[in-house]
């Protein structure tokens, strides 16, 4: 579905950069990557669609270059709903978006499926999440696409 294999570098080089905001008004936490949405673009609450039109600040992909090989870009849609209203309210550049498990869980239909995060992997994301405490105020928001 990727057109490179090798793009998770890509991913983790936006992410780092989606985490480089200097002093963030607030980190806003979301409870796991969804495969319409992190699990391809490397950023929580973020999807194809909004990385190939320049949406995302701190983030530079070239303007409409795809990552999938998908007919159309993939949206999510909490993902939308996120950027619209940090861009509403002129935050979008100083707040840092993660979640509290940074990998995506796979779904019973494989990588283009969802599911609640085990028990196991909540707890691996708490110290994922504990080293964000330190960047600044968290915001608990979850929704939930399974």
């Amino acid at each position: 579905m990727e057109l490179d294999k090798q793009y998770y570098l890509q991913r983790r080089l936006n992410l780092k950069a989606h985490l480089s905001c200097h002093n963030p008004l607030c980190i806003m936490v979301g409870e796991a990557p969804g495969y319409r949405g992190a699990r391809f673009t490397g950023v929580p609450f973020t999807s194809e669609s909004l990385l190939v039109d320049q949406s995302i600040p701190r983030v530079e992909h070239p303007k409409g270059q795809r990552i999938t090989t998908r007919k159309l870009p993939w949206k999510e849609p909490s993902a939308t709903i996120v950027w619209e209203e940090l861009n509403k309210h002129q935050i979008a550049d100083r707040v840092i978006l993660f979640n509290a498990v940074p990998w995506h869980p796979e779904g019973k239909d494989g990588s283009l499926s969802n599911r609640p995060p085990k028990e196991a992997e909540k707890n691996a994301g708490m110290e994922c999440l504990s080293q964000h405490r330190k960047s600044g105020p968290l915001m608990a928001y979850e929704i939930r696409d399974w």
